[in-house]
């Protein structure tokens, strides 16, 4: 009776009859095959049909190559799940076992999984990032409302002589509805007289004794009580600020003072030397700029507040898109990459996983106190994931295989993949597992007597034995830089 595989020449003749009429049940008599292998033929003919409805070619070549191996495979053809389909179809190695093409179906789900866990963060943090560039676009339209103001106030300046222009563009600014007013305070008692005459006006709370008038020329408000509950959120967002009624007036009287010697701006010294000054008896402001962050000042300098939001917009877009391709990523990472993990999670007992999470934390541990960054479950450039990584400040790095019992050390084929990438690379593995390096002990075992040993003895970690085992070419910058980037990752999303 011939051994089929799905791909050689008695199944594909079995397979074409098949199409051309040939019941399942004449089969083995034409062919000499069982009546079971005559059925698993069928039903993967059946597949290879089915895929052609929603498969890729590349996915149905996949499928062709893979042979009677994608029977174990039945259950996604039946609920047609294309995505985990072309990813298992479209990334197969060469001569995959039958039992790894099973376990490739559960590293669809663990793959499926953290794509919901990592989406979740994500629109999280896109949600933040959107508000973030809602604000920066507001901003952006306010402070072109108030260049427009400002343009206007400017040009109004033009009139007045260069010393009077220099002056109020040092001292007058605008609120965010374009209302002229203080930026910087004036001498105290040249500004109190301005107020008397109207020529400045206090909008907001009544201040010092002053009613309050505002830009509407309708509501006065003679007390805090009547301010706190009868003023609109609009009066008050252009509130707390000296108005200029009447800038001729104030341009006007400039030149006077100067003729005169009286001064016009602000003097630190000797407004705290005045005794009318109501000030001086709480706090004389050193800064003339009023702390009022909705006035712009007509000397400020839009331009730069514009660049800041623009670089704050580009950064916002970088992390967008930056979030977009560490998804994209994550999407077309093959579900290969997780069959390791599902193979050890699937060999692994509960007891067992959380003696190797014990002592991969104890590996960690010991590390940092060597002085080194460590990671753990760090995936190589050659698709290996070692269990413990760490980076020290001279640039060498470290491996630590956890081994939680002494079979697991003894099955262990894989552990010489992590050595081109490390400097040093040792087993760690609990004392009283029957393992004991030594001169003697290292030439029966071969290769892997090479390798260091850590032992966790009592409740700390002990070196058994060196490592002696050359590093590989790792110090590559992108290795380098996706062990920092994995680290970050680790911090950042928690995997």
């Amino acid at each position: 009776m011939p051994r089929i595989t799905g791909t050689d020449e008695v199944s594909l003749q079995a397979m074409e009859d098949l199409k051309n009429g040939l019941r399942v049940k004449e089969l083995p008599e034409r062919y000499d095959l069982s009546l079971d292998q005559a059925k698993r033929l069928s039903r993967y003919a059946r597949l290879l049909e089915e895929g052609k409805g929603f498969l890729s070619p590349r996915a149905l070549c996949g499928l062709q190559e893979l042979g009677m191996h994608a029977l174990v495979l039945h259950p996604l053809f039946e609920r047609r799940d294309g995505f985990a389909l072309e990813d298992i179809l479209t990334n197969l190695p060469p001569e995959i076992k039958r039992r790894d093409v099973a376990l490739l179906l559960e590293a669809v789900e663990e793959k499926r999984n953290r794509i919901l866990v990592f989406q979740e963060k994500v629109h999280t943090r896109f949600e933040n990032l959107k508000k973030n560039e809602e604000m920066v676009q507001k901003t952006e339209h306010l402070l072109k409302e108030q260049r427009k103001d400002m343009r206007k106030q400017v040009k109004a300046l033009k009139g007045y002589e260069p010393e009077v222009q220099d002056f109020l563009l040092q001292h007058l600014g605008t609120t965010p509805n374009g209302t002229l007013c203080l930026a910087k305070r004036l001498d105290y008692r040249w500004q109190k007289r301005l107020i008397e005459k109207r020529v400045l006006e206090w909008i907001g709370p009544p201040k010092d004794g002053f009613e309050s008038y505002f830009p509407t020329g309708k509501k006065i408000f003679s007390g805090k009580w009547e301010w706190e509950h009868q003023a609109s959120p609009e009066e008050k967002e252009n509130s707390y600020v000296f108005r200029v009624n009447d800038l001729n007036s104030l341009a006007e009287d400039l030149p006077r003072r100067w003729k005169r010697g009286w001064d016009t701006a602000w003097n630190y010294e000797k407004e705290q030397k005045r005794e009318d000054n109501p000030y001086v008896e709480v706090y004389v402001p050193e800064d003339p700029t009023y702390d009022n962050p909705r006035i712009t000042p007509l000397a400020s300098d839009i331009k730069e507040k514009e660049r800041e939001l623009q670089e704050e917009k580009r950064r916002i877009q970088v992390e967008m898109t930056s979030l977009e391709s560490e998804l994209n990523a994550l999407k077309n990472t093959p579900a290969l990459t997780y069959l390791e993990q599902v193979t050890v999670r699937n060999t692994f007992s509960q007891k067992d996983q959380a003696s190797h999470a014990f002592l991969q934390q104890q590996a960690m541990r010991y590390l940092l106190h060597e002085g080194y960054v460590v990671m753990e479950e760090v995936t190589l450039p050659n698709g290996r994931r070692v269990d413990v990584a760490g980076i020290n400040e001279e640039g060498e790095i470290v491996f630590i295989e956890v081994k939680h019992t002494k079979v697991d050390f003894d099955r262990d084929q894989k552990w010489e993949g992590y050595l081109p990438y490390c400097d040093t690379f040792y087993f760690f593995l609990r004392d009283g597992e029957g393992v004991r390096w030594s001169n003697e002990r290292r030439t029966h075992i071969e290769k892997k007597g090479e390798a260091g040993l850590l032992l966790f003895t009592g409740n700390r970690v002990e070196k058994q034995a060196d490592c002696l085992l050359q590093g590989g070419e790792k110090k590559e910058p992108s290795f380098l830089f996706s062990l920092a980037k994995g680290l970050s990752k680790k911090w950042v999303f928690g995997f």
